[in-house]
């Protein structure tokens, strides 16, 4: 960025763009609706025309209602009669607001429906998901009488009330161990791309047949040795 004479940054070049930009866009708007107004027209008087049959259909519209549908379905099938370059903007955004106002609550209700369904039966955590490599970590771990609490809520709620009856040496017990969390990067991968489900399942630790133990240094001077 350019720099005045005073040594500060120049922004008679950012307040230029931004005008530019604004100037652009202004005029590709312009253009594609003086050029292309049939399209736009044809498009959203089509999917209008999807909503306010359904509605009546269902029985959902009143007297206002069936005149919309009535007047864009005259719209839609009045060829060659009707010209679309003769909708202006406000006739244009009217039944969009009209439409809109009418399925406002049914949208309303299929965004909470998807919003429900992603955070409950997504892959991952909800709306997010966060990936660790063996989808576990180190964490305190809560018990008490021997059972694992995992609720937060819940583990506050007994920590407070053994502090102050004095029974919390007795009763909780808390340690670090490996708990899991989140979604196994490899467990993921492995479900999309096949020949990442051997890596998924191996465990380092294991021995059995087909599956030797970790290799350690000590192990390998061992192994040197014996041979």
């Amino acid at each position: 960025m350019a720099k005045g004479s005073s040594g500060e940054p120049n922004k008679g070049w950012d307040e230029m763009t931004f005008v530019a930009m604004f100037v652009v866009i202004a005029l590709a708007i312009w253009l594609v609706w003086t050029k292309f107004r049939h399209v736009i027209v044809y498009a959203l008087f089509g999917m209008d025309w999807l909503q306010y049959e359904t509605m009546h259909l269902l029985g959902l519209l009143g007297p206002h209602g069936e005149q919309m549908l009535s007047l864009v379905s005259f719209y839609l099938t009045s060829q060659p009669g009707f010209d679309p370059h003769t909708i202006s903007m406000d006739e244009l955004m009217g039944t969009q607001a009209d439409v809109g106002h009418r399925v406002r609550w049914a949208l309303t209700l299929v965004i909470a429906a998807m919003g429900v369904w992603c955070a409950f039966r997504m892959k991952g955590d909800g709306f997010r998901r966060t990936y660790s490599l063996s989808g576990r970590e180190q964490s305190r771990t809560f018990y008490f009488l021997g059972v694992k609490i995992g609720a937060g809520l819940l583990q506050n709620v007994l920590r407070l009330l053994t502090t102050y009856t004095l029974t919390k040496r007795f009763l909780v017990r808390e340690k670090t161990e490996w708990v899991s969390k989140g979604v196994s990067f490899m467990h993921y991968q492995s479900k999309h791309w096949r020949v990442a489900l051997a890596g998924a399942h191996f465990d380092p630790d294991a021995q059995d047949e087909q599956q030797e133990p970790a290799k350690t240094p000590m192990s390998g001077c061992a192994t040197a040795a014996s041979s």
